[in-house]
């Protein structure tokens, strides 16, 4: 079906009203890159794309954790491959191929040409704009991306560099894209209620309920949790479980064998405080724009949604 619409001249059409109706600037981009795994007619094609880009991440992240720790960057792998696709909710990352991948990777690459740059005591300003532009692709999918320049703050504050040298294209980006997107829903307004502000009423109360939900579904065996112990249907159909399902809890059960050994290996991790402030910082923090709008209030208190 997507292959269809990719080939046909639909495709510009259902782009341009897509962006208009949601007010988002971005999908002009976000989508076209979405349809890059259904160029080819050919559902391996498609597969093999696909696997790649989440490959590619995987790689991506675990070389960046690496100048921490490297039993960090394992661990980080290890939750990574468990949790991946370890809820039987809407699953963002997997239900989008590509679409969230290549910022993903983006912001990978971006933090990577910003330490070098950072790293080297004449920082090189082609190293800075590459890393720019590659944080202005990062934050196109949603609203809530642009947080993830605060990681360029602090590591420009960590290695005592001026701020503002260091962070002048990043800070060009952000306002490139907040006064494109603002002019935009202003041209655009959005018909669209996962980005319309939603706070009257009781609905302020509706908002703290969704932080909540949504950020400790980040909380290992949160999800894990509620498929076996608050979800009856999942005990009513074990009987009726599919063989990927016992492959996704034995690897669990070898997975947790694992992360315990390698727990028991981090040791001397400098400033481990912080890494965990900043952990919960950016647990809680992303699911403020979700939990602020209609569509996730009602998600979570209607639907009974527990992660996304």
């Amino acid at each position: 079906e997507f292959f269809l619409i990719y080939k046909s001249n639909y495709t510009a059409k259902m782009i341009d009203s897509a962006a208009k109706n949601q007010g988002r600037y971005q999908f002009y981009f976000n989508f076209r890159v979405s349809f890059i795994p259904y160029i080819f007619n050919n559902f391996i094609i498609y597969k093999i794309i696909s696997a790649g880009f989440v490959i590619l991440t995987f790689i991506s992240s675990f070389i960046l954790i690496k100048r921490i720790n490297l039993n960090l960057a394992y661990l980080f792998l290890l939750l990574l491959l468990v949790l991946y696709p370890s809820t039987l909710e809407h699953n963002l990352i997997m239900s989008y191929p590509v679409f969230l991948q290549i910022p993903w990777l983006c912001l990978m690459l971006a933090l990577e040409f910003f330490l070098q740059s950072l790293e080297n005591k004449n920082y090189t300003k082609l190293k800075l704009l590459i890393s720019a532009f590659l944080l202005y692709i990062a934050i196109l999918p949603y609203e809530q991306f642009i947080i993830y320049f605060v990681l360029f703050f602090l590591l420009s504050y960590f290695y005592k560099k001026p701020i503002f040298s260091v962070l002048k294209y990043h800070i060009i980006a952000i306002l490139i894209h907040l006064v494109t997107y603002i002019s935009f829903r202003f041209l655009f307004p959005s018909n669209y209620t996962g980005n319309e502000i939603s706070l009257h009423g009781n609905n302020f109360i509706n908002a703290l309920k969704v932080i909540w939900t949504y950020s400790t579904a980040y909380f290992p065996l949160k999800i894990f949790y509620y498929n076996f112990f608050e979800d009856k249907a999942f005990f009513l159909n074990f009987d009726n479980l599919s063989s990927s399902t016992y492959f996704y809890i034995l690897i669990g059960l070898f997975s947790s064998f694992q992360v315990i050994n390698i727990l028991n290996n981090l040791k001397n991790i400098n400033h481990s405080k912080y890494y965990v402030y900043l952990s919960l910082f950016f647990i809680f923090i992303p699911t403020i724009p979700f939990a602020i709008t209609k569509k996730y209030q009602d998600w979570v208190l209607l639907y009974n949604s527990h992660s996304y």
